[in-house]
């Protein structure tokens, strides 16, 4: 998990420029254990001008929940804690498509991420010469 700073200063970022953002916080005991935040964001914005056109349509042109965060601390993991915070983002932002990045040598997350149907679309760097991210999208299908 990110350091309480970083998390505050991102949260922080992402609310003033992104009306819809929720925040999920999944506690065990008064305890904090996990937490999720996304938006729902244009295409153009989500994966800019490199990665908009290797998209599919869909992505591009439905509605589109960007999903900033998702993490659960370790005594915590392989619950359900972190696809019952995924499934509450997506029932509240109720989007057709959701889209993350994700490091491809975490394979933790990976591994969630698959199960949840997440397929690979393409790599995403935020700079040059920063880690590439997998760049992963969802068809959401709603009951």
């Amino acid at each position: 998990m990110r350091s309480g700073i970083a998390l505050r200063r991102q949260t922080h970022g992402h609310l003033k420029n992104h009306q819809g953002l929720v925040l999920v916080v999944a506690y065990e005991r008064g305890t904090a254990v996990g937490f999720g935040y996304a938006f729902p964001c244009s295409a153009e914005h989500w994966f800019g001008p490199d990665l908009i056109g290797g998209v599919p349509e869909g992505a591009r042109t439905q509605r589109l929940m960007g999903l900033c965060e998702l993490a659960v601390r370790p005594p915590w993991q392989a619950r359900g804690i972190g696809t019952q915070i995924h499934t509450t983002l997506i029932n509240a932002i109720n989007p057709q498509w959701s889209s993350l990045l994700a490091l491809p040598s975490n394979h933790r997350c990976q591994d969630l991420y698959t199960r949840l149907g997440y397929q690979h679309a393409g790599q995403y760097r935020n700079t040059a010469d920063g880690p590439a991210f997998d760049l992963l999208l969802l068809r959401v299908d709603h009951p």
